[in-house]
């Protein structure tokens, strides 16, 4: 089977919020009250050889000591004629992994830099996400 896509550039960071909130709150294990928002958005290029894929992560929480806003943005290759359906589908179960592994880091040494345990974000399943958000509750 030929990919759809590939990786014609690394990711970026398009967009990085960090702050501290004045909560100190931790459940009984230590960790804090968290929720993540994700949303994938895979755009065709104006050429139609290319597409954008954008992987938004909010992480923040009304007693949440951190509220954590990230865009990260890839360039794919196309490799064949698709459709929109085509596109969203490669862009959910191809692109949305690569990024995510990159955006899973960011996020991880920005905790660390913030003072916090690195924040572990939950893998989410991007075939049901294709250019939807939605919320998962972690605790640390």
């Amino acid at each position: 089977m030929i990919s759809l896509l590939t990786c014609s550039s690394s990711p970026r960071i398009n967009k990085l919020s960090a702050k501290r909130t004045k909560e100190t709150a931790v459940i009984k294990d230590g960790g804090v009250p968290i929720k993540i928002a994700y949303s994938l958005l895979t755009t065709a290029g104006p050429d139609k050889n290319t597409c954008s894929v954008k992987l938004n992560v909010i992480a923040n929480g009304k007693k949440a000591p951190l509220n954590i806003t990230l865009e990260a943005e890839a360039i794919f290759n196309i490799n064949d004629d698709v459709t929109d359906e085509q596109l969203d589908n490669a862009g959910a179960s191809i692109a949305g992994p690569i990024v995510f592994s990159f955006v899973l880091e960011q996020i991880a040494d920005t905790t660390r830099k913030m003072g916090f345990p690195p924040l572990i974000l939950p893998y989410p399943d991007f075939t049901k996400i294709p250019s939807e958000s939605t919320e998962k509750d972690i605790e640390d």
